[in-house]
């Protein structure tokens, strides 16, 4: 399990990304295909070449980051407060 604290803190744009894990030749092109919906933003990106067909979904996290796993679902939380009697 990933825990977001422990990641080191590089910049990690949609572009990239779709660089780092796809890794695009000159002469290939990459499509992405916006996922949205109210919990989870997420981009599908396909590498369209005639040799090799890759495809891998990122995830927006909530500081703005794009990562290859989805961000931690948020949890319920229960809070307390003190009255004064």
């Amino acid at each position: 399990m990933h825990n977001d604290e422990d990641l080191p803190r590089v910049s990690q744009s949609l572009r990239g990304q779709v660089k780092k894990w796809l890794a695009p030749a000159i002469n290939t092109s990459v499509k992405l295909t916006r996922h949205d919906n109210p919990d989870l933003q997420c981009v599908r990106a396909e590498l369209i070449s005639t040799t090799q067909q890759k495809i891998i979904f990122f995830f927006r996290h909530p500081d703005g980051e794009w990562r290859v796993f989805p961000p931690r679902p948020t949890q319920p939380t229960m809070r307390a407060c003190l009255m004064a009697a």
